[in-house]
């Protein structure tokens, strides 16, 4: 549960609006233009709500649906998350809905939120990521 903690607040195989590009198994910030945190406290107030998570979720789920069917395939995750498919795909049809998706995204949310304040703190994603989500 912590590495898929860690891939969902700190990934997502995709570039986003301000062009920083992150690499979704491995947390990484490719262009080093900012933190995957900080690209995803989209209103700079130190702190990441559930909306802002919510959202970069979503696109993160839209990046990955290279044949926007609305669903995950295998061929469209990378070797983390194909590892952790089996928990996320909750009907067993080896396909990630946009629902199934959003269900484990709301609970890794409300998991790491540890002070139960309905935002994401650096603290605590770093504690989920092994300090991989503020660089």
């Amino acid at each position: 549960m912590v590495v898929l903690a860690g891939l969902v607040i700190a990934g997502g195989a995709f570039a986003q609006d301000d062009g920083t590009e992150f690499s979704c198994g491995e947390a990484t910030v490719v262009t080093a233009t900012a933190s995957v945190f900080d690209s995803s406290d989209r209103d700079a107030d130190g702190k990441i709500s559930y909306e802002e998570y919510r959202n970069r979720m979503a696109k993160m789920f839209h990046n990955l649906d290279k044949n926007l069917d609305g669903t995950l395939s295998k061929d469209e995750l990378d070797e983390v998350m194909v590892a952790h498919q089996g928990h996320i795909d909750l009907d067993a049809n080896g396909r990630i809905s946009d629902r199934e998706f959003a269900g484990i995204t709301t609970l890794i949310f409300a998991w790491a939120d540890t002070d139960n304040d309905g935002y994401l703190t650096k603290s605590e994603a770093n504690e989920v990521t092994g300090g991989e989500a503020v660089r």
